[in-house]
C-alpha cells in the first residue's frame, strides 16, 4: 500500500493525579543511579575535607589553599 499514510489514532487518558504523582515518583527512583556528583578539584576537596592534626604540623586546624599551591594541586591533582 504504497503511497498511504499511516492513521494514528489519538487516545486521551484519564489517570487521577494521585497515578501521576505515582508515575513522577517511579520515574524519579528510575533516573537515579543515573545521577553523578559534580567532580571536585584537588584544591576544592583539601578546603573542603582536609585537617591539619596537632602531632604533624605546628598549626593545627583546617587546610587553606594558599595561591602558590593552587597551581601545583591542580597539576597532580
Amino acid at each position: 500500500m504504497r503511497g498511504q499514510g499511516i492513521n494514528y489514532r489519538i487516545y486521551s487518558m484519564n489517570i487521577s493525579e494521585q497515578q501521576l504523582n505515582n508515575m513522577m515518583a517511579a520515574v524519579s527512583v528510575a533516573l537515579q543511579p543515573l545521577v553523578r556528583v559534580v567532580p571536585m578539584t584537588a584544591v576544592e576537596w583539601a578546603d573542603q575535607n582536609y585537617y591539619l592534626p596537632k602531632e604533624s604540623f605546628i598549626c593545627e586546624g583546617e587546610w587553606k589553599t594558599l595561591p602558590f599551591q593552587i597551581a601545583i594541586m591542580k597539576l597532580y591533582g
